[in-house]
């Protein structure tokens, strides 16, 4: 893990973490105590609060999040490489971004739209450094359009409206394996 660290350290375009800080300790939302029940039941905004306390206290620790995507890709190898013009596949993916879900189900289903169910898109498990999670106003915009909730643009709302989030820039392979239910 540590050369494959050194390989794409010095790559500007992909993320970076600093392995010098707590990395035994990663935040996955589906299954840490504190996080119970909070993506199984109705939205609220005591929900969004305490998410957005969360991120920012956490900053720099690792959370678990899923991508879903075509299983020809060479994830392992390459990483997770930001949609562009010419590679997205959804009209509202927006360039310089990788789109990642809090449900591993939802990434299979990102990826099954993205690349045909026939292909059986690859799910992959990636621990992501929180200081990197961007709002995905993608799915938030969806959310304001379908209905009567009022709905904001901040981390905590991206995880309990849109079950997901997005990172600016290449997610590297050290950070990725191929996602295995327990």
């Amino acid at each position: 893990m540590i050369l494959k660290f050194l390989e794409f350290s010095h790559n500007e375009s992909f993320i970076q973490y600093d392995f010098t800080t707590d990395t035994k300790k990663v935040f996955n939302l589906l299954k840490d105590k504190q996080f119970k029940d909070i993506f199984y039941s109705n939205p609220t905004s005591e929900n969004v609060k305490f998410l957005n306390e969360f991120f920012k206290s956490n900053k720099n620790k690792l959370i678990r999040l899923y991508h879903g995507t075509s299983p020809k890709l060479p994830i392992l190898k390459d990483g997770l490489l930001r949609t562009s013009f010419k590679t997205k596949k959804s009209l509202q993916s927006q360039p310089g971004f990788v789109y990642l879900s809090i449900f591993p189900t939802s990434a299979k289903q990102f990826g099954d739209l993205a690349y045909g169910i026939n292909n059986a898109a690859t799910v992959y498990q990636i621990d992501v450094p929180i200081e990197y999670l961007k709002p995905d106003k993608d799915q938030l915009y969806n959310i304001r359009a379908a209905g009567n909730v009022n709905v904001g643009e901040t981390l905590g709302d991206s995880a309990i409206y849109g079950h997901g989030f997005r990172v600016a820039g290449d997610i590297p392979p050290y950070m990725i394996k191929i996602y295995k239910e327990n």
